[in-house]
């Protein structure tokens, strides 16, 4: 094979074919003969590298470089695109494991005769009233009912017994602080007989006894400690299990806040 130089270009002859033909042949031949593809680093400041490794399939380490690939499945923020690990630290509220005995926040609302603590006697209201009795009429004659001072006191300790007896379990103290008292009402006065020519007299009076109610107890209704509790206080969270538990996905894409396949409640793990 013979050679040319000119202008720093080396022509080769191809030997056996006229001077043009084989400077054309061996141009091609030579082209041929060398890489494929390249691109010295040296020439081009913004590459670091090029490897002619061959062509690499687009996978989830190694995505395309298209927009589609480069985002994640569907454009869901949640999803990822290939296998992932999360940490996370499982809370629960279990009053025994977390050391956390119940406290009442809240009782709940009952009548009871006492107020402050059981058996004061304090848990209760007071108001008062009266009533007027049925119409009594005495006269001087024995048999019939006799006066006021006699009738009323009598009609007023019936009319106690009888509110006390309707208020079961009523505390002695409500019942120190209730009295029921009398007076005399609507007196009508008149007499029979009493003439200088009658042989007898009678005199007689018309009345009511009127019962003064006073200090009625009637039993409180409010919220105490015997009554039981309405609301206890919220429980606190503790760890539940190990410290840290570890999940990995078996398989691609999948939901970055899934950890249903651990079992665990998902109102419950913290993302550590």
């Amino acid at each position: 094979m013979n050679s040319l130089r000119a202008s720093g270009v080396r022509i080769e002859r191809c030997p056996g074919l006229p001077l043009t033909i084989g400077i054309a042949m061996c141009v091609a031949l030579a082209g041929l003969a060398g890489p494929a593809c390249s691109t010295n680093p040296s020439e081009d400041p913004g590459m670091d590298e090029v490897t002619q490794a061959g062509v690499v399939t687009p996978d989830w380490i190694h995505p395309a470089c298209d927009i589609s690939a480069l985002a994640p499945p569907a454009n869901d923020p949640n999803q990822c695109n290939g296998p992932w690990t999360y940490s996370y630290q499982e809370q629960w509220t279990d009053r025994a494991a977390c050391g956390d005995p119940p406290v009442c926040q809240e009782y709940k609302s009952c009548p009871s005769w006492d107020k402050n603590i059981v058996g004061d006697g304090l848990g209760y209201d007071v108001h008062s009233s009266f009533e007027s009795g049925p119409t009594l009429i005495w006269v001087s004659v024995p048999g019939g009912f006799g006066p006021p001072e006699v009738e009323c006191p009598i009609e007023a300790a019936a009319r106690r017994a009888a509110l006390i007896a309707a208020s079961p379990g009523m505390s002695q103290p409500a019942q120190n602080g209730f009295t029921v008292t009398w007076t005399s009402e609507n007196e009508v006065a008149w007499q029979d007989g009493c003439g200088p020519y009658d042989q007898y007299c009678q005199s007689n009076l018309m009345y009511n006894c009127g019962l003064h109610i006073n200090n009625f107890p009637t039993i409180a209704t409010a919220e105490h400690p015997w009554c039981g509790c309405a609301t206890y206080v919220p429980p606190v969270e503790c760890p539940r299990g190990d410290a840290t538990n570890t999940f990995t996905s078996s398989d691609v894409p999948k939901p970055l806040a899934t950890v249903n396949e651990t079992g665990a409640d998902p109102g419950l793990p913290r993302i550590a």
